[in-house]
């Protein structure tokens, strides 16, 4: 990956880095029926000397959102 990114975290090959990996579920909106939709979801940080650098995955089989503004009301991290 070092052709394509200066981040030390992908800088040579057998580097060492801690990581933290938690797997939840997420809510929905007050009165939501989640258990019907089954959101879950990963977070994924890398320490690094760099600073942190964190994935979010969230997995809805059925997008339950009919507007796109109310999104950052669901994804609270």
């Amino acid at each position: 990956m070092s052709e394509y990114t200066q981040a030390h975290l992908f800088g040579r090959k057998n580097r060492k880095t801690d990581i933290f990996v938690r797997l939840s579920t997420s809510i929905g909106s007050r009165g939501s029926a989640d258990s019907v939709r089954d959101p879950r979801g990963f977070a994924v940080k890398f320490y690094t000397k760099e600073g942190n650098y964190d994935i979010l995955m969230l997995n809805f089989p059925i997008f339950f959102i009919r507007d796109p503004k109310f999104l950052p009301d669901l994804v609270k991290g």
